[in-house]
Order: structure tokens, then C-alpha cells, then sequence
């Protein structure tokens, strides 16, 4: 949780600046609190993605923002899903005669699941399945399992990445607070 004190001097500033007007004072808030959890998500798929080898808008699917409203007191929620496992097709998973490799580190190399199967043959996907990667569990031809991946929530608990975000948001917060202080006061004067 990220707090920041009513005496901070970037409060007291805004506050300023409004001319002691609580309802627009709030709305500021909010506004500042919610670009906030919307940067922390992006940091949060940027450390993330520092680790793994996916795209970060796969990684932001997991991570939830709650934004702030505007009439009750400005908090906002950024959440990771601690389930979503994010399928292997994503780790340039690539068909070949043995399996399928893919890449999940971005320190370490090609991994293969033998026997492993995208499509029908390599180098042709198969359109209904979307090129998730399934690997049969029985002797027979069914069942089927699909692969996954790690989660960006076990990453983040084992690299420690929320510490990062909370100092991150914690700068951010008052440098979005400083800057709804400055626009208001250009629109206050009139150069805006």
C-alpha cells in the first residue's frame, strides 16, 4: 500500500492551488491516484518482463487495476492473478520433428517437451487450437494436456519485484501530484 501524508508539501500545494475546494481537490486526487496504478502496471509487466521471455501486453492480461473514484477517498488497487499461467505458445513455442522447444528465461536458452505438438505436422498451426502447445498424458491418442508456462505472480514473488513497484509508485504518486498542482495553476492563470 502506498500512502502519502495530507501535510506533504505537494499536498499543501495543490490544496493551494484549489483554494481549499474539497470536491475538486478529490477529483484531483483521484485522478493523480489512478495514473499512478495505471503506471504501476506498466511497471510491474516491465519488471516482469526483464525475467521472462513473452511480451508485456501478455503479461498486463493478468494484472487488474481498480481505479480510484472520484467522490469517496482516492484509492486505487493494482492486482496480479495468482492462478494465470500463461500458455507456452506465448514463449516462442516452435514445432519440430522431436517435440516442441520454447524459451521462458531470457537468461537461458531453447527448452523441448518430446513429443509435444502444435498442429498437425511442424510448421502448420493448427486453427482451431491456436497454437497452444498439447502433449498427449496416455498410451491411447487422448487424453490431450495443454501446456503452460510460469505466472507473472510467481515471478514477481520470486524476484521480489512488488518491493520495485511500491518505490516506483511511491515517486510517482507525488511527481503526478506535483504535475496536477502546475497544470492547475497555469489554468488558474490563464496561460492555458
Amino acid at each position: 500500500m502506498i500512502s502519502v501524508s495530507v501535510n506533504s508539501a505537494e499536498v499543501q500545494a495543490l490544496a493551494r492551488v484549489l483554494d481549499g475546494n474539497a470536491k475538486e481537490f478529490r477529483k484531483q486526487m483521484a485522478i493523480a491516484v489512478n495514473e499512478v496504478a495505471g503506471n504501476a502496471q506498466k511497471q510491474i509487466a516491465k519488471e516482469v518482463g526483464k525475467e521472462i521471455a513473452t511480451p508485456q501486453k501478455v503479461i498486463k492480461t493478468t494484472i487488474s487495476v481498480k481505479r480510484a473514484k472520484v467522490g469517496v477517498s482516492p484509492t486505487a488497487t493494482v492486482t496480479q492473478k495468482k492462478t494465470s499461467r500463461i500458455s507456452l505458445r506465448e514463449f516462442g513455442a516452435r514445432q519440430n520433428k522431436q517435440g516442441t522447444t520454447y524459451k521462458i528465461s531470457k537468461k537461458g536458452g531453447r527448452s523441448l517437451v518430446a513429443g509435444a505438438f502444435q498442429g498437425p505436422k511442424p510448421g502448420v498451426i493448427n486453427v482451431r487450437t491456436r497454437g497452444h502447445v498439447f502433449k498427449r498424458t496416455g498410451k491411447e491418442r487422448l487424453p490431450i494436456q495443454k501446456l503452460m508456462g510460469p505466472s507473472p505472480w510467481g515471478v514477481t514473488v520470486k524476484n521480489k519485484i512488488d518491493e520495485v513497484v511500491v518505490k516506483f509508485s511511491r515517486a510517482d504518486l507525488l511527481k503526478q501530484i506535483k504535475e496536477r498542482t502546475r497544470f492547475l495553476g497555469l489554468k488558474k492563470s490563464g496561460a492555458i
